[in-house]
């Protein structure tokens, strides 16, 4: 069971999250939509997709990469919060 920890200037917050890159759950939300073929990749793209395939977001099938069940289970979350550069979600809400 995940805890809570208590933040003095507002409510509870989770003590555990997962953090990815913008462009990482940017990726995730396209391949989505339609697979991504990794040799026609930009260098970038590869290697967001090189994560989401080790995080079991995303799965390879010859080519192409396409998203895993537990990657549209994460895309049905909604964030817990989001910056510049990273997305987090709250472990408890994903299920994980």
């Amino acid at each position: 069971m995940l805890g809570v920890e208590r933040n003095s200037l507002g409510p509870q917050a989770p003590t555990q999250l997962f953090r990815m890159l913008v462009s990482e759950y940017i990726t995730l939300r396209e391949i989505d939509v339609k697979p991504i073929v990794v040799a026609l990749a930009a260098p970038s793209v590869v290697a967001d997709l090189d994560f989401l395939v080790e995080s079991d977001l995303a799965t390879r099938a010859g080519p192409e990469v396409m998203v895993s069940p537990r990657g549209k289970g994460l895309l049905g979350v909604q964030p817990y919060s989001w910056s510049a550069v990273v997305v987090s979600f709250d472990l408890q809400s994903l299920g994980w």
